[in-house]
């Protein structure tokens, strides 16, 4: 992207669950595979995102899912249709 370009979509890397060990095995789950989020989908009720490998639930920060659910935090004001230009996993607390 060249100076001055503004960002057309958002890249997220592999979200992971924290490692869990067993028996001196090393065990843990890949949660979201990295990708590219172009824009909000979904309904106003139920915004998403999704990329080649799925969808996700997502809501403005000001408008938070609820604490047992892996949701994409967008910017305050983001709706249905916005592009996806900055955003963060809220993790349940389920999975560390």
């Amino acid at each position: 992207m060249a100076d001055g370009q503004e960002a057309t979509a958002w890249h997220s890397a592999d979200q992971w669950s924290e490692s869990l060990v067993v028996d001196d095995n090393v065990a843990r789950q890949l949660i979201v595979p990295a990708g590219i989020f172009a824009r909000v989908e979904g309904t106003d009720s139920r915004m998403e995102v999704s990329n080649s490998f799925g969808s996700w639930p997502a809501s403005p920060a000001d408008r938070p899912l609820g604490s047992d659910e892996l949701w994409l935090k967008l910017p305050v004001g983001a709706n249905v249709g916005s592009p996806v230009k900055k955003a963060s996993w809220a993790r349940p607390s389920l999975i560390p």
